[in-house]
C-alpha cells in the first residue's frame, strides 16, 4: 500500500507524469503498481487495464492518454 495508506488518484497521476522510472514500472505491471498505491483490481479489471495499455503501446500519443481502472480514469500525460 502507498505510504499514506489509501489510493490517491492525484498522487498516482503526478508520479506517472513526473517519474519516468515509475511510469515504466506502471506500463509493465499496472495492477501491481495500483495495488501498491492502494487500489486492488479484480483479475478481470487487471486484464482489461493490461489490454488498454497494450493497445496504446507503440502509438504516437504526444498528449498522452487515459486508462480506466475500477471505473477510475487515470491520465498519463507523457507519450508512450
Amino acid at each position: 500500500m502507498s505510504e499514506q495508506g489509501e489510493f490517491n488518484k492525484a498522487r498516482l497521476e503526478t508520479k506517472l507524469n513526473e517519474d519516468e522510472a515509475f511510469r515504466d514500472r506502471f506500463l509493465k505491471s499496472p495492477a501491481d503498481i495500483l495495488k501498491a498505491e492502494g487500489l486492488a483490481l479484480s483479475d478481470a479489471n487487471a486484464s482489461k487495464l493490461r489490454r488498454q495499455l497494450d493497445d496504446l503501446a507503440g502509438k504516437d500519443l504526444p498528449s498522452g492518454a487515459s486508462v480506466a481502472a475500477n471505473g477510475i480514469m487515470i491520465s498519463i500525460s507523457k507519450s508512450f
